[in-house]
């Protein structure tokens, strides 16, 4: 057998002189998104203590790692749903073990405890890049937390339940406009309103942390509000990336509720994007039920043709 000869690879640890650098790298990695932007990252920096890596070969910059560190362990990114290392197109699976070896002998090293790792999901790839799944199977990990978001492939026929068909038909009777805003502030307060009220929590985001995130990239973070007499009743906030169109934020008021507002907006949604985006994402449904799902979040989701995607979270200790 011919034994495989990978050049060296070399670990940097992010510093702000990497800014520009890292950001042109992540536009153009297969499964870069506008979420691993330094701006993005550092919207919310006091919350978390950054250790971001930059990795290169022979001078050349091959891939980037979002990371924080927190009570000895090493994660990719406690501040994202997801992360995880970001890769160009050149990259071929041996550069990518042997990056990989390197990552984990610099956490080794550095006296890290553990390190979790939060795997991009495919749809938001570019062009595949599951190389990561090979090499935490090759390394030990272990799945430490499985969660089923539910989404919806643009590319297939609509498969709307018989209730949703006549819901949309009343939103639709009720006279409803919809249109895009900027009124974040309004849009988040309904939120913060209906989070406080059913589950006792604050959104992850605050008002004045959207607004800012929305200017920053407004090609990319949307509001998209439904009104009734001039008042705003429901809305969502997305996320645009490249394939998918991900509901961040979804929300009704009780009149939105009876004027079926929520199905308005996902049929506009889908209706919208669907010539130029393969998924619309819903998220996850945590809950009580005896398979830790929400029921009803969930079969509302499904009730419009949504199917499940898993989103796995990883962890090796040291």
């Amino acid at each position: 057998m011919q034994a495989i000869q990978e050049k060296s690879v070399q670990v940097v640890r992010y510093l702000p002189a990497h800014r520009e650098i890292w950001n042109r790298f992540n536009q153009q990695a297969i499964n870069g998104l506008f979420l691993f932007d330094r701006t993005y990252l550092e919207y919310h920096q006091h919350r978390f203590r950054d250790h971001s890596l930059l990795f290169f070969q022979e001078g050349q910059l091959i891939c980037i790692l979002p990371m924080n560190e927190a009570e000895g362990a090493a994660i990719s990114h406690q501040g994202l749903t997801f992360g995880g290392l970001i890769i160009g197109l050149r990259m071929k699976i041996h550069t990518y073990l042997r990056t990989f070896d390197t990552l984990l002998n610099y956490l080794r090293l550095g006296g890290f405890t553990k390190f979790i790792y939060k795997p991009v999901p495919f749809i938001f790839q570019q062009s595949l890049a599951l190389d990561d799944q090979y090499a935490l199977f090759q390394h030990g990990f272990r799945l430490k937390n499985r969660s089923l978001s539910s989404c919806i492939d643009l590319s297939l026929p609509l498969h709307y339940t018989k209730g949703r068909k006549w819901s949309l038909t009343k939103a639709r009777q009720a006279g409803l406009a919809i249109t895009g805003t900027q009124d974040f502030k309004t849009f988040m307060n309904l939120v913060g309103q209906i989070l406080e009220n059913k589950y006792a929590v604050q959104p992850t985001h605050t008002a004045e942390e959207i607004i800012y995130l929305a200017g920053q990239f407004p090609q990319h973070i949307k509001l998209l509000a439904v009104y009734h007499n001039h008042e705003m009743i429901g809305g969502s906030i997305i996320y645009l990336s490249s394939q998918v169109v991900h509901l961040q934020y979804i929300a009704t008021s009780e009149a939105g509720k009876k004027l079926h507002a929520l199905d308005l907006i996902i049929n506009h949604l889908i209706n919208t994007y669907r010539e130029d985006k393969k998924y619309l994402n819903f998220g996850i449904s945590p809950g009580p039920d005896a398979y830790g799902l929400s029921t009803g979040l969930i079969q509302n989701k499904e009730s419009y043709g949504a199917r499940s995607l898993p989103h796995d979270i990883y962890e090796l200790n040291f």
